[in-house]
């Protein structure tokens, strides 16, 4: 606008104009006093040829702030007004349904109020995870849920975040996006009750068994959450008010956090009506999440619908997935790589309780699972393990390939019925069992230890060798054994295929 302006002035002058405003009188040399100017100025101060000054007026969309050139007494209604502080935006919005608070580059914590809570259907959406950083938390939320979970003890909490979706304001989901989310510098390691985003507000259905999950009240993309939170992503559900988050998370990476991504976080009182969800990955990998360096990437709790890992990476960390439900739950892990070789090794790729039911174990790989001194106190049991099924039940497993750990499944507790870790006699199914073997010690592809009576089926799968071998010793047992019996009473393997020969990794063997 100041260049409109200025060739203006030039053209003037080009032509002999005098750019002092006179009267017309015989005094052209004179300057007298302009009339008042009525024209409208932009935020600049220019005269707005093309229409309203944006900043004129308070938003109802879309809120700015920018925490190097913005000032909170701004409307926050254009990049040129921003706020200072993504705080002042919230209070500004509160009441503005679905709209976008749009932060600038820059880091956001001094001058805040945590938690930043970011419901009514609201959103918040930064540069770019490697631009805009929000640092802080704080003990002083207010859920207006009692008996959550963060109602018990205390917990710092940097976002709180989702809302019921619909009602008299038709709010969607919420978005978080494009931000690196960290805790207060202060904290340098993973710590107890510090919390990244928390929600505990959604449409969550009545508990069960089966997909699809519900639409996402909550929406986070694009987002690198740690490192040194306790848990990075917390999806639960208040009780007393009888809702639960449904959540989607894709995009995001998690750094060194006890737990990644806990779902199922339900506090002193399972709900009766609804359950959280979630959807960790969408089974696209270009929407991939990473965990690296979290002792447990996704934690499965004790309560939940529909719980679905999808796509993701998880790369270190002393267990990938833990599931811990009860019969009403559903899981489905799908199409994800669990790859242990970059430190801290992870121990075990996924790690089940007895009563927690797989629906769906499709299309994983595991490699490079090992035991490890760190690991196994951090699981409360030896590692070294591509899965441990502590009981429970699976009750589809196709196409999975678990190769080059110290050892590939362990099948313990007591089997329920309906167990199935089959192709279910389609070649192109087979899960492939290879190479698990330790290189120090003795490894195997299966290891049995579980207490029913009938055997477990692990019909139609390929292994290192064609008619898999078997022993029973759990510790003395050839070095690469595919299966190891123990007491319990077998595995069905029929409808095997031809040997797995393809190379091992060093020090491993078939």
């Amino acid at each position: 606008m100041k260049r409109i302006v200025l060739v203006w002035a030039l053209a003037l002058l080009a032509c002999g104009g005098d750019t002092t405003t006179t009267d017309g009188g015989t005094d052209a040399g004179a300057q007298d006093v302009a009339a008042p100017d009525t024209s409208v100025k932009d935020s600049s101060g220019d005269v707005a040829l093309d229409g309203p000054d944006p900043c004129a007026s308070a938003p109802t969309t879309t809120f700015y702030v920018n925490g190097s050139s913005g000032n909170d007494a701004n409307k926050g209604s254009g990049p040129a007004c921003a706020f200072k502080t993504i705080s002042a935006a919230l209070a500004a919005s509160a009441s503005a349904a679905n709209a976008t608070i749009d932060v600038a580059a820059g880091t956001y914590g001094a001058g805040e109020t945590f938690p930043l809570v970011v419901d009514h259907g609201r959103s918040l959406v930064g540069a770019g995870a490697s631009s805009t950083t929000i640092q802080g938390a704080s003990s002083a939320y207010n859920t207006t849920n009692t008996a959550s979970f963060l109602d018990t003890g205390t917990h710092f909490v940097t976002i709180l975040a989702g809302d019921v979706m619909g009602g008299a304001d038709s709010l969607g989901a919420t978005t978080l996006s494009g931000l690196t989310i960290v805790p207060p510098s202060s904290v340098t390691t993973p710590t107890t009750n510090y919390l990244g985003v928390v929600c505990i507000a959604g449409n969550a259905p009545d508990t069960g068994t089966q997909p699809p999950p519900p639409a996402a009240s909550l929406v986070l993309a694009g987002l690198t959450v740690g490192p040194n939170f306790d848990s990075a992503i917390v999806i639960g559900s208040s009780p007393t008010q009888q809702v639960a988050c449904n959540a989607t998370i894709t995009k995001s990476t998690f750094l060194a956090a006890n737990v990644g991504v806990g779902t199922g976080a339900c506090g002193t009182a399972n709900p009766s009506q609804s359950w959280p969800s979630a959807r960790v990955g969408d089974g696209q990998a270009a929407d991939a999440n990473t965990f690296t360096g979290t002792q447990i990437g996704v934690f499965g709790q004790g309560c939940g619908s529909m719980q679905s890992i999808s796509a993701n990476k998880l790369t270190s960390g002393y267990r990938g997935v833990v599931l811990v439900s009860n019969a009403a739950q559903y899981f489905e892990i799908l199409g994800n790589t669990f790859d242990g070789a970059t430190a801290p090794n992870m121990g075990i790729g996924i790690h089940t309780n007895g009563s927690a039911t797989i629906a769906k174990l499709d299309d994983n790989g595991f490699a490079n699972i090992s035991e490890s001194n760190a690991a196994d106190t951090a699981a409360g049991t030896t590692t070294g393990y591509a899965m441990i099924l502590g009981g429970g039940n699976v009750l589809e497993a196709r196409r999975n390939a678990i190769h080059d750990n110290d050892n590939g499944v362990y099948l313990g507790g007591s089997l329920a019925n309906g167990f199935d870790f089959s192709s279910g006699g389609q070649a192109a199914d087979a899960n492939k069992f290879f190479c698990n073997s330790k290189v120090t010690g003795n490894g195997y592809d299966l290891v049995l230890a579980f207490t029913t009576n009938a055997a477990a089926s692990f019909g139609g799968n390929d292994w290192d060798h064609a008619g898999p071998s078997t022993s029973v010793s759990l510790t003395t047992s050839a070095d690469g054994t595919d299966i190891v019996t123990g007491t319990s009473a077998g595995a069905t393997t029929t409808g095997y295929g031809a040997a797995i020969t393809t190379a091992c990794a060093t020090g491993r063997v078939h």
